[in-house]
């Protein structure tokens, strides 16, 4: 069996939360659609009954608790746009979600990071290398400096509350 260096776990595990993520998002998704469509149709058969008015004050209060559960939904679908778009002049009515959900997936793109030069003169364009590169950069930057001693280091943290 082949032990994995740091950065190929980290990889996978990274990997795997993605795909986690993914999976909850995508049920999150699915759940909401059944519940607004659930929504609707129970607020549909309300509507319908409405000519004869309410009988008892819960069958009002059940119809606000739909309303909340409803904008409750549409709010976040709609807050994930706007925070993936980072477009700060969405206005909470808009219906123009193309246009916004276009913009998210360009920003992902333009964001992505598709290589680095290594310090030998080549170039990280793999997502392994790429990960690599990252995990000994953080290595080497958190590590004490050569010839530091314990003295030294007491003496810098002393500067620090």
């Amino acid at each position: 069996m082949r032990h994995r260096t740091l950065a190929e776990g980290f990889c996978y595990n990274l990997s795997q939360l993605k795909h986690l993520s993914i999976n909850w998002s995508k049920e999150k998704y699915k759940r909401d659609d059944h519940s607004l469509s659930e929504i609707e149709s129970e607020l549909s058969d309300i509507m319908d009954d409405r000519n004869k008015g309410f009988t008892f004050a819960s069958e009002k209060s059940h119809l606000i608790e739909l309303e909340k559960h409803k904008e409750r939904i549409l709010m976040e679908r709609e807050e994930t746009w706007r925070l993936k778009s980072r477009a700060i002049w969405l206005q909470a009515e808009d219906d123009n979600m193309k246009f916004f959900q276009n913009y998210a997936k360009g920003r992902k793109v333009s964001n992505t990071i598709w290589n680095l030069p290594l310090p030998d003169g080549g170039v990280a364009d793999t997502f392994n290398k790429l990960s690599l590169l990252g995990t000994s950069l953080f290595q080497n930057l958190y590590k004490p400096p050569q010839g530091s001693n314990l003295a030294n280091i007491i003496q810098v943290a002393r500067h620090f509350p």
